[in-house]
C-alpha cells in the first residue's frame, strides 16, 4: 500500500524543495537510511527514473530552495527512522498529519486537513454555521467580517439614501481604509504615537471593521448636520457645490475628498475622528497641494490670481523659454510634460497609446505642445490664470491635460492648464456609463461657478 506525504527525505545533504511529494512505499524498507539512488527513484515521477545520477543531483541542486525553518521528522509521522526535512512548524504538522480532522457531521468521510474540513462544512453543512459564518461547533472562525449596513437614520432624503444605498456608503468605507493605510506607511517614521491606533484600525476582523464604520458613521453624520449632501452649500475650500457632494465612486468634480486640515497629523486621530478632516471636492484636492496651503481661503486666493492683469510681456517671455527642451542644463517644464506622456508604460506597455500612433515621438508631440501653449498665449484653459514654468508657484504650473481621458492625449482633446487643476481622472476605470454619473473635467464655466468668480455677491450670500 503506497502512501503519500508531503516532505522529501534529505538526498546528500541537499535541502529539498519546500512542499513537493514524495512517495513512501511500506514494506520496501525496513526503517533504515535509504541509500542515494533508491532515495532519488522514489523521488523522483517516472519520467525521470533511468536518469544518470550525477545528472539528477546537478538538476536537484539548480531547483532547490533554501528554507526558512527546517524541521526534522525523526519519525514522528509513524514510520521508523523517517528522517524527512520540513519547512517551518506547519509543513511539519502537515507531514505527521496532526492537522488532520473528521468531520463531526459525517462519521463515514475520512480525517482531511482543517482547511478542506471548513469547505466541507460550508458546502455540505450550511445549517451548522453560526450567524457570522463560522462554525463554532468545529472552531472554524468567521469567513468574513460581518456585513454592516448604512445605518436607517440616514434616510431622511430620499435622494441621498438612494446615493447611499447605490454605492455611495461602500465608496465612503473604502476611502477612509485607503487614507488609513497610507497614514500606517507613515506612521512609524510621523506619528509613532498613532502607529498603534493607526495598526488596529488598519487590521482585518470584526473589531477593527466596526471600529471603520464607527468613523464613517460620524462622517455621515457630519455631512447630514451640515446639508453638504444635497446642497447647495460651500465645501471646506470655499468652492460652490449647486447639489452638494456626489459620494459615489464615479461621482466626477464634486465627489466628496477627505482632506487632512494639520498636514503633520493622520487623517484620523485618536479620541478626534473628525478634528482633522476638511471636506473638499475632489477636483480641487490633488497633488498640487493648493488647498493643504490655503484651506477655507482657496478660493479666495484664486479669485485674486483670475482677476490679476496679465502682462503680455511676462507670456512672451514664458513661451520664449519653454521652446528648447532644457535651460541652462535642466528640462522645461513643457518637454517633460510631453515627454512623460508620449513614453509613460505601464507593465511594458505604452500607457497613451493612441497619442503614440499619432505623434510617435516626444519630440513632435513637444512642437504640437509648443503651438498649442501659444494658441492660449500662455494662460490655463480652465482658469485663465497665467501658467508658470520651473520658476513659478507649483500649483499654476503648466500641465498638459486630456479633456476627455478615454480619447488620449491626441489632437484636439488636450489643453493647457494649471497643475492643482488636472485631476485624477477615472473614467477609464468605468464598466458601463450611467446617468447619475457626475461631470468629470472641468469646463471654463463650471469652475468659475465653484470658485465664485463673476459671480454678484448677493447670489453668493443668499445661499
Amino acid at each position: 500500500m503506497k502512501r503519500k506525504l508531503r516532505s522529501t527525505p534529505i538526498i546528500d545533504g541537499n535541502e529539498p524543495r519546500g512542499g513537493n511529494e514524495s512517495t513512501f512505499v511500506e514494506g520496501e524498507h525496513d526503517g533504515g537510511t535509504l541509500d542515494i539512488q533508491q532515495s532519488i527513484d522514489l523521488c523522483a515521477t517516472p519520467k525521470k527514473r533511468g536518469i544518470d545520477l550525477n545528472t539528477m543531483l546537478e538538476q536537484k541542486q539548480k531547483r532547490v530552495c533554501r528554507m526558512k525553518n527546517p524541521m526534522s521528522c525523526n519519525g514522528g509521522c509513524g514510520i521508523d527512522g523517517c528522517n524527512a526535512i520540513c519547512d517551518g512548524k506547519t509543513e511539519l504538522a502537515n507531514h505527521q498529519r496532526k492537522n488532520f480532522v473528521c468531520c463531526p457531521f459525517c462519521p463515514a468521510r475520512p480525517a482531511e486537513r482543517k482547511g478542506n474540513l471548513y469547505a466541507h462544512v460550508r458546502r455540505s453543512h450550511p445549517e451548522k454555521l453560526d450567524k457570522d459564518g463560522g462554525c463554532s461547533e468545529i472552531g472554524m472562525k468567521p469567513k468574513r467580517a460581518a456585513v454592516i449596513r448604512c445605518p436607517e437614520r440616514f434616510n431622511s432624503d430620499s435622494r441621498v439614501w438612494t446615493m447611499l444605498t447605490g454605492g455611495g456608503y461602500n465608496h465612503l468605507i473604502k476611502m477612509v481604509k485607503s487614507h488609513i493605510q497610507k497614514d500606517v506607511a507613515k506612521a512609524k517614521r510621523r506619528w509613532p504615537e498613532q502607529e498603534c491606533y493607526l495598526r488596529v484600525l488598519a487590521a482585518t476582523g470584526n473589531a477593527s471593521n466596526k471600529m471603520i464604520h464607527a468613523i464613517c458613521h460620524d462622517i455621515l453624520d457630519a455631512l447630514v448636520d451640515g446639508d453638504m449632501l444635497w446642497g447647495p452649500v460651500f465645501d471646506g475650500a470655499g468652492g460652490f457645490l449647486p447639489n452638494g457632494f456626489d459620494l459615489r465612486p464615479h461621482g466626477g468634480l464634486y465627489n466628496l475628498s477627505l482632506d487632512r486640515i494639520d498636514q503633520s497629523e493622520p487623517h484620523i486621530t485618536k479620541g478626534h475622528v473628525l478634528n482633522n478632516l476638511r471636506f473638499v471636492a475632489a477636483a480641487v484636492n490633488t497633488s498640487a497641494g493648493l488647498v493643504d496651503t490655503h484651506g477655507t481661503e482657496t478660493c479666495a486666493f484664486l479669485r485674486k490670481e483670475m482677476a490679476r492683469v496679465v502682462d503680455p510681456a511676462a507670456v512672451e517671455s514664458l513661451i520664449c523659454g519653454e521652446q528648447m527642451s532644457m535651460t541652462c542644463g535642466e528640462l522645461n517644464i513643457a518637454y517633460m510634460c510631453c515627454n512623460h506622456i508620449i513614453n509613460k508604460k505601464l507593465n511594458g506597455v505604452y500607457s497613451d497609446p493612441l497619442c503614440r500612433a499619432e505623434f510617435a515621438s516626444s519630440a513632435k508631440f513637444f512642437q504640437h505642445g509648443l503651438k498649442l501653449l501659444s494658441q492660449q498665449q500662455g494662460l490655463c484653459a480652465i482658469s485663465g490664470i497665467m501658467l508658470r514654468g520651473r520658476d513659478g508657484e507649483s500649483w499654476f504650473g503648466m500641465s498638459l491635460d486630456a479633456i476627455n481621458p478615454r480619447l488620449g492625449h491626441v489632437s484636439g482633446n488636450i489643453r493647457w492648464v494649471c497643475r492643482f487643476l488636472n485631476n485624477i481622472n477615472r473614467d477609464k476605470d468605468k464598466t458601463h456609463d450611467s446617468q447619475c454619473d457626475g461631470e468629470s473635467w472641468w469646463t471654463a464655466e463650471s469652475f468659475r461657478a465653484y470658485v465664485g468668480f463673476g459671480l454678484k455677491t448677493s447670489t453668493v450670500t443668499d445661499i
